[in-house]
């Protein structure tokens, strides 16, 4: 179940799959499995008729973004979630980080060691 909007992923995955064609684009579409937001790639493969894992409905996430607060995270920092909310959340973190590093002018790929490399650390 999504810790965000409560959809039961298991369950969706369970009727999409014996669903086809239409029925199942408008059932993924009803509950906001649209190709804009889980892309159409993923979009296609489920409704193309190809194998469909339960993988392509939800997704694990870091309640608290392993970016942003470092370490290693135990089972407590995760929370499962559909994959058009973790998109969203995934696309709200990236934008922050963005905005972040720009006030800094860091490139986000900078890490401790390039800044010891270079002198800065």
């Amino acid at each position: 179940v999504c810790q965000s909007c409560q959809v039961d992923c298991h369950k969706l995955y369970k009727v999409a799959s014996a669903l086809e064609g239409k029925e199942q684009e408008k059932l993924l579409c009803s509950a906001g499995f649209t190709p804009f937001k889980i892309g159409d790639k993923r979009f296609e493969r489920i409704v193309s008729g190809a194998r469909v894992t339960e993988g392509l409905f939800w997704e694990a996430d870091h309640v608290n973004e392993v970016a942003m607060y470092g370490g290693e995270c135990g089972i407590e920092n995760y929370q499962t979630l559909c994959v058009p909310c973790h998109h969203q959340k995934t696309k709200a973190f990236m934008r922050w980080r963005a905005e972040s590093l720009a006030k800094t002018k860091k490139s986000p790929h900078e890490t401790k060691a390039s800044r010891r490399f270079r002198g800065e650390a």
